[in-house]
């Protein structure tokens, strides 16, 4: 009997296997298999897949892209060699979808999606601004509006973050200085037309006019317990905003997590504990988070967050070690450890 030539599939058949590809590496492997495979799925279409998420780099410098599968548990790796859009660049921060990467003198900016090289590129940042031109180190925490028409960055020297927003068809960014010193790290974001900043775990949090650069508003402090090294979050999701703290974020067997979200009264704003985050799940990186809901992804349970926590092992040589973990939020205790990365 002669081999079945697979390339002769009906185009129809092939977008409704398409559709039963959970993993993105299995749509890739999809692709490659010939001609007529590839041409028959769009990459700019492709169906939803469990999302991949990039492991924490320790530099800005690219040698290669890991990428650890919710689908498989297993980590994939990208040759940055056979994606040419990332020669010469830096990575300096991440989106639901794409990376934000920095390239040449004149340190320009783009979007990338490596898995499709999918590039957008945003407005040079100019020195005329009176604020200098950013280095890696500089740029911080890249905040797409909910309505995905607006790209803000925030750009920290001398301990004085400043924001610059680029808005479709503007061609130019519009720089905020913010009248607020903060520290080594800091939340912030951008919702309902205002800035929401929190300088440090254990200060308020400031409402900025995005306009004018005023603080109009402070939130109170939240009595935080001395939870060791903290990392602090704000993300909208659902239309909500949420700020959550990462306790004792170095230490294995001490994590915990806080949520609060956002209540807004006649007489201003306040956080309010909450238990969970009903069918929405987050995922947090080392500079900002985004959310998704369960229904966007077919095997995905709704209520979790996402999180990457770190430490370094000294014995007989310095070990750094990558931990990516899931919170059930209904449990209140860290459930999962999903994998655990040796970095160089």
């Amino acid at each position: 009997m002669d081999a079945a030539d697979w390339s002769l599939l009906l185009p129809e058949l092939l977008h409704s296997i398409c559709t039963k590809l959970t993993d993105i590496a299995d749509f890739i492997r999809f692709r490659a298999v010939c001609k007529a495979w590839r041409l028959s799925v769009s990459l700019s279409d492709p169906s939803p897949h469990l999302p991949w998420i990039q492991i924490y780099r320790q530099s800005h410098k690219i040698e290669d892209l890991q990428f650890y599968s919710l689908f498989s548990n297993k980590t994939h790796t990208i040759d940055v060699r056979h994606v040419p859009e990332l020669s010469g660049a830096s990575i300096i921060g991440t989106t639901r979808s794409s990376l934000l990467i920095c390239k040449g003198s004149e340190k320009s900016l783009s979007l990338l999606n490596p898995l499709v090289t999918n590039e957008i590129s945003l407005p040079l940042l100019k020195r005329e601004m009176e604020h200098p031109v950013p280095d890696e180190s500089a740029v911080w925490n890249p905040v797409i509006s909910s309505d995905g028409q607006t790209m803000i960055l925030g750009l920290n020297r001398s301990e004085t973050l400043s924001l610059v927003v680029s808005r479709p068809g503007d061609g130019f960014w519009t720089l905020t200085k913010l009248r607020a010193t903060c520290g080594s790290h800091v939340a912030w974001t951008y919702y309902n037309d205002m800035y929401f900043v929190c300088p440090g775990s254990n200060k308020q949090t400031m409402v900025i006019d995005a306009i004018t650069g005023d603080v109009v508003s402070t939130i109170p402090d939240l009595k935080m317990r001395n939870n060791g090294e903290v990392i602090d979050y704000l993300v909208e999701s659902g239309g909500k905003l949420l700020r959550i703290f990462i306790n004792n974020c170095r230490s294995r067997d001490r994590l915990s997590l806080d949520v609060y979200v956002l209540d807004v009264q006649e007489k201003g704003y306040r956080w309010l504990e909450i238990k969970d985050i009903n069918n929405h799940i987050l995922f947090l990186d080392i500079s900002g988070g985004f959310s998704w809901t369960s229904s966007e992804f077919q095997g995905l349970r709704g209520n979790c967050i996402y999180f990457f926590s770190h430490y370094v092992k000294m014995n007989d040589n310095e070990e750094r070690r990558c931990l990516l973990h899931r919170l059930q939020r209904r449990a209140r205790s860290i459930q999962a450890k999903l994998s655990q990365i040796v970095l160089p």
